[in-house]
């Protein structure tokens, strides 16, 4: 009696079923490999001028683009909608803590701490921070933190803020 699996499957009777199964993906991989070996090789040395050839080892100049200069302005375009989206039911970043709500949120309402950004920062480096709300912030114990505000912060111009100081109050964790 076949212990394994493999061995059950070698045992077994070979139906035409499976030879016919077994032919069929022969036939599409050899299909594909013949898809690809038909590509272009692009040996033609597509980038070097025309009429010159590179010698052996020597990689051919690339025609560079020409530099545009950065404009101001514009539209930014970001995925609410897709497979990785989700649809939040809202961005209010208090009501939906996903991170489908946070991210857009943080685009547009501050924070106390933000990742810095710059030349120098890497574009995926969410470590190192500075202050957004808070002018340097402390931590006297590993499970406190304490975060001064920036002077003179004040709320929107809109019912029930109507463009009063925020105190701590109002951003008050816990």
């Amino acid at each position: 009696m076949p212990d394994n699996y493999w061995d059950r499957y070698w045992a077994a009777r070979a139906s035409r079923r499976r030879v016919l199964g077994a032919a069929g993906a022969l036939g599409a991989g050899a299909a594909g490999l013949a898809l690809v070996g038909c590509g272009d090789d692009d040996d033609d040395g597509g980038d070097a001028e025309p009429g010159k050839t590179t010698a052996p080892g020597e990689t051919p100049k690339a025609t560079e683009a020409p530099k545009e200069q950065p404009r101001n302005g514009g539209t930014i375009r970001y995925p609410m909608r897709g497979t990785s989206s989700g649809d939040p039911p809202t961005l209010f970043p208090y009501e939906n803590l996903t991170y489908l709500a946070q991210h857009p949120a943080s685009l547009h309402y501050s924070r106390l701490v933000r990742a810095k950004n710059g030349p120098d920062i890497a574009a995926n480096d969410f470590t190192a921070l500075e202050g957004d709300l808070v002018a340097k912030w402390e931590q006297p114990d590993p499970a406190t933190y304490v975060f001064p505000l920036k002077p003179n912060i004040q709320a929107h111009q809109k019912a029930p803020m109507n463009g009063r100081k925020i105190t701590a109050q109002d951003i008050a964790l816990g």
